[in-house]
């Protein structure tokens, strides 16, 4: 999900302006556009913007992620496992003498 766009859309569902909604969070318009074309947004201005837009982003998230847990996410990222970087580190020559 590109959340920039996402929100794109509630702004225009509920008729508030790129401008309105930048005024409502303290953000200068130039940069909320910026964060609009963003594909992610740290969590705590997620949270920020789902107090002021009176809409749980994080459930949109999360609706987003159930769609898509047919995906085998192991083959895509290979879970650590503990001491795994560790060994990977100690066991190369160039560490040897360490």
């Amino acid at each position: 999900m590109h959340i920039g766009k996402h929100i794109w859309q509630i702004l225009r569902g509920k008729q508030i302006s790129v401008k309105e909604f930048a005024e409502a969070t303290n953000t200068e318009r130039t940069t909320m556009y910026r964060i609009l074309h963003r594909k992610s947004i740290d969590i705590s201005v997620l949270e920020h913007y789902s107090r002021v837009l009176n809409h749980n982003l994080f459930q949109n998230l999360a609706d987003e992620y159930k769609k898509k847990k047919d995906i085998d996410l192991t083959e895509i990222h290979r879970p650590l496992t503990t001491g795994s970087i560790k060994s990977q580190a100690f066991n190369s020559k160039q560490y040897s003498k360490i």
